[in-house]
């Protein structure tokens, strides 16, 4: 990706009253590869957004793709996620048809995106290492759901994306688990190979008893990747 920030996917350019140039088929085979591919956090942000305005067929198909492999772009993000699970956004319920039962049944797997609070990706104008930055309410919204079983068909998949280099990959392979955690699965890899800046830590086997760890092993390497503090939000197993 090109250092001035300019994203190097092509996008499609339609009009929203316009018939669909391709099949409804070939649409959804479009949004499900783009999804599926090895963004960065500004591609797929700016996927996302292109898609949304397309037209009606792009925005069912995103919402589908968005809604089982999720990914948590910034806190902001992650809080317009967690009301479409409840069926609060206009364009996945009145315009898709997806209610908050539709969309918690899709859920798969979790990316959870973090970036150095002084990154030029300034995806929702959030810039203090506050509650909501880095990652902190998307670790927290995530962990809580997760807590709550909240989604019926989650594979146990959790990643995390860093959009920056200030971690290595021997860093995140040896990142030290709590005990809780001891079970779960990793694997630390670049996001491509041509951008190795960016890298993903993969988990598998995350289960409703690790909310809490993984809440706290999450705040962990965010502070880690952006050496910045990250504030904690207390997460109480009772709750």
């Amino acid at each position: 990706m090109p250092s001035s920030g300019v994203s190097t996917i092509a996008f499609p350019m339609m009009k929203s009253h316009q018939d669909p140039v391709f099949p409804l088929e070939v649409i959804e085979l479009i949004v499900h590869e783009t999804w599926a591919l090895p963004l960065t956090t500004y591609e797929r942000a700016r996927f996302l957004k292109t898609s949304l305005l397309v037209n009606c067929h792009w925005l069912n198909a995103i919402a589908r793709e968005s809604c089982t492999d999720v990914h948590l772009l910034s806190s902001s993000h992650a809080i317009w996620y967690d009301g479409i699970t409840f069926g609060k956004s206009f364009a996945y319920s009145a315009l898709v048809g997806m209610n908050g039962f539709a969309a918690r049944n899709l859920a798969r797997s979790f990316t959870i995106h973090c970036i150095k609070p002084n990154s030029v990706v300034q995806l929702h104008q959030e810039r203090q290492a506050t509650l909501t930055y880095p990652m902190c309410l998307s670790s927290y919204t995530l962990a809580i759901r997760i807590q709550q079983r909240f989604f019926p068909n989650f594979e146990g998949q959790v990643a995390i994306q860093f959009a920056n280099d200030a971690l290595g990959l021997m860093d995140l392979s040896n990142v030290e688990f709590p005990p809780a955690l001891k079970t779960v699965r990793k694997r630390a890899l670049p996001v491509r190979k041509s951008a190795r800046s960016s890298w993903i830590l993969q988990l598998s086997g995350i289960r409703a008893v690790h909310a809490i760890p993984l809440y706290h092993l999450l705040i962990r390497i965010a502070e880690m990747a952006t050496q910045d503090t990250t504030y904690m939000i207390p997460l109480d197993l009772d709750t």
